[in-house]
């Protein structure tokens, strides 16, 4: 509760000095034919929270001391928040992107991946680094993107990682891992203060730098829980349900219809709903609904890892009838 409030607290404080008057930290976002948004607004509030995690993440290591893999993994996921907040600015190419963020990502999997023994719907399976180090690697990058997919409605992104920081709070903090549980209760306080500036309508978005550095913290927290923890690898999968079949589902639609996948477009579902006459706020509940049933999915799934299999498929089953009813939506007339 403490981390929370002074996490909340910390990023609320900070927001409000960076929208009080114009400053260059910030880039402002123009409408575009392919987003969402009427009027111009500014991005960036990315920076307040990596920044407020940063701190905390500093005041424990002067507490506890000081690891390299810890140093290392900082140093990883606020290059990527770096990399983020460049983009906003310069606009990097694909390709650029891409080469940072495998290298930077790269760096965090080398110094997080530890046990050899992942947990699989209740059994454990020996996988030796150098065989998951790569799938890890690929699964981190695709995480780091794709908060950044689905990143285009006010609140969002906020609740959903609100909801994912809250439920890894609740795990390692049940685990013993009191530093980890810290951070993301520390996480979700400074989430929530930004969602406070992000409900619509938006005073700020989180940019590049932020949904990158979400993706890259919650991609992180997984390889953690995975194989130091041991918890289980579903749980996670199950945890981030919604973006990753979200995403997942429109990348694969767009790729069957031949569209090009780095293309800017309206096509995920939860544009599909706001462009069929559903507000931000609307979508933002509702999907932050189907979020909350993920986490009691997969918290079910820490709890009684024998449950992995079930829980699984009532998870999957919530999100393929949303996608069914999303799509029905779509295509009635406004």
């Amino acid at each position: 509760m403490v981390a929370f409030l002074f996490g909340f607290i910390c990023s609320a404080g900070a927001l409000w000095v960076l929208l009080k008057q114009p400053t260059p930290l910030l880039v402002l976002d123009a409408p575009t034919a392919r987003g969402l948004h009427q009027i111009s607004v500014p991005r960036g509030g990315g920076i307040v929270i990596t920044a407020t995690v940063l701190f905390f993440a500093i005041w424990i290591a002067l507490r506890t001391g000081f690891d390299w893999a810890g140093v290392i993994s900082g140093i990883g996921l606020v290059g990527v928040s770096a990399l983020g907040y460049l983009d906003d600015r310069c606009h990097l190419s694909v390709k650029t992107r891409l080469a940072a963020q495998f290298l930077l990502m790269g760096l965090v999997v080398l110094v997080t991946l530890d046990s050899a023994v992942w947990r699989f719907f209740g059994y454990e399976v020996n996988l030796p680094t150098y065989i998951v180090f790569v799938p890890a690697l690929v699964i981190l990058v695709w995480m780091v993107n794709l908060f950044n997919f689905m990143d285009g409605a006010d609140g969002l992104a906020g609740v959903q990682s609100l909801v994912a920081a809250l439920t890894l709070g609740y795990w390692f903090g049940s685990a013993g891992i009191t530093e980890l549980a810290i951070l993301n209760f520390s996480l979700a306080g400074s989430v929530a203060a930004f969602l406070w500036f992000n409900w619509t309508p938006a005073r700020i978005f989180l940019g590049d730098s932020g949904s990158l550095a979400l993706g890259a913290w919650f991609g992180c927290m997984g390889v953690i829980g995975v194989t130091q923890i041991g918890l289980p690898f579903e749980a996670f999968l199950v945890l981030f349900g919604f973006f990753a079949f979200d995403a997942s589902l429109t990348l694969a639609r767009r790729l069957f219809q031949g569209k090009p996948l780095s293309e800017p477009h309206r096509d995920h579902l939860y544009q599909r709903l706001i462009l069929a006459g559903w507000s931000h706020p609307r979508v933002a509940l509702l999907t932050g609904f189907i979020g909350l049933l993920m986490a009691i999915f997969a918290s079910l799934i820490v709890k009684t890892p024998n449950w992995g299999l079930w829980c699984v498929v009532a998870a999957g089953s919530v999100l393929v009838l949303f996608a069914m009813w999303a799509s029905a939506i779509a295509k009635t007339p406004n």
